[in-house]
């Protein structure tokens, strides 16, 4: 069994904290960990003084999609622009 149901990273700036990975492991998935991680990390973004939470996630992960939207996230006009680096790869 794996150590940790969850792992994640994010930058901060300007009042905000921006995830760029959050992920469950397969066996804690459909537990209600993910939605727990998420509700821990605004109240933690919270009490330190931010303002808003940004996230990525892939048009084909409907289930998270799902999950986010309805913790209160919503999908905006402003796309994410990526410049891969040194030969780089998605």
């Amino acid at each position: 069994m794996p150590s940790s149901p969850s792992g994640s990273a994010w930058n901060t700036g300007a009042g905000t904290l921006s995830w760029t990975s959050v992920f469950i492991q397969e066996p804690y998935r459909g537990r209600g960990w993910g939605r727990r991680a998420m509700e821990f990390a605004a109240e933690a973004a919270r009490n330190l003084g931010v303002r808003a939470l940004h996230l990525e996630v892939t048009r084909a992960n409907a289930r998270a999609r799902t999950l986010y939207e309805r913790l209160g996230y919503q999908e905006h006009d402003r796309p994410l622009l990526t410049k891969l680096l040194n030969g780089s790869s998605r």
